[in-house]
């Protein structure tokens, strides 16, 4: 039988929210700054040109897996009209906090992505980061992003990418093939310990896809424009170190190529 994956997301997100850091206590202040530090200038520095949080200032605006509400605050501090749907208990809990901390708006609620609980064409703009690669029914949550949008809005989703250094040198070759994971745990068990600290007994769903692939999730929406982003030489193992050191100024070149996110920009 197949696993409950939604339960396995939250006991994955619930024991290791997403994007915590060790230091200082879970929660307050201080951690919530080393976490926008860690997100922002260390793991994905692109991160905010890419998705420009500042031009959201006069829109609404719904997260999909708003985690500890760390991209959520970016929009939010912009001036946009912020809610946020996030399925794991812990995370709700916490980025309602950290709102309440910073006196921003409080629009948040535990909530299934495939699943909205809000009327269509009500909202501007739908964001997603790193989750819908992890709910059953991707396609149906984009469907329903599609739904509660506006007419002419924008939804903004990053998926993993298949075609990435990551996937096929981390999950694959080293996970799968050299450290056996393949015929010990089996394909789904593998990948999802791709998952940052991913506990012995959490198996959270791992989906990756090509360009071509999550463009056609978004067949609903009148246009489509995709992006791959995030490469690290050390994505590629010691190899990828060797690289580094002829090719260091085309990382971002690289990025463009086998990043590891896929990000989608469509308009309804």
């Amino acid at each position: 039988m197949a696993p409950d994956w939604k339960a396995e997301a939250i006991r994955q997100w619930d024991e290791n929210p997403c994007g915590s850091m060790p230091g200082h206590a879970f929660g307050s202040p201080e951690f919530f700054r080393d976490v926008e530090v860690e997100r922002y200038e260390n793991y994905a520095p692109w991160l905010k040109s890419a998705v420009g949080f500042a031009a959201f200032g006069d829109k609404s605006v719904l997260e999909i897996g708003f985690g500890l509400g760390t991209d959520y605050v970016q929009f939010a501090r912009a001036g946009a009209r912020c809610f946020g749907v996030d399925l794991t208990p812990t995370h709700v809990f916490t980025a309602r906090a950290r709102l309440r901390q910073e006196g921003l708006p409080v629009r948040l609620v535990r909530g299934d992505a495939e699943r909205l609980a809000f009327r269509s064409g009500t909202v501007d703009a739908v964001y997603s980061f790193g989750v819908l690669h992890h709910t059953p029914g991707t396609g149906v949550a984009i469907d329903e992003a599609h739904r509660v949008l506006r007419p002419g809005g924008e939804a903004i989703v990053a998926l993993y990418h298949r075609d990435s250094a990551i996937f096929w040198w981390s999950c694959v070759l080293n996970l799968g093939v050299l450290r056996g994971g393949f015929w010990r745990d089996g394909y789904r068990k593998t990948l999802a310990r791709v998952e940052y600290r991913a506990q012995e007994n959490a198996i959270p769903l791992v989906k990756v896809y090509s360009r071509r692939a999550a463009r056609r999730l978004f067949h609903l929406f009148a246009s489509a424009d995709v992006s791959v982003h995030h490469f690290g030489f050390t994505h590629a193992g010691r190899l990828g170190l060797l690289l580094g050191r002829v090719a260091g100024p085309m990382q971002g070149a690289f990025a463009r190529w086998i990043g590891w996110y896929v990000m989608i920009r469509a308009r309804k």
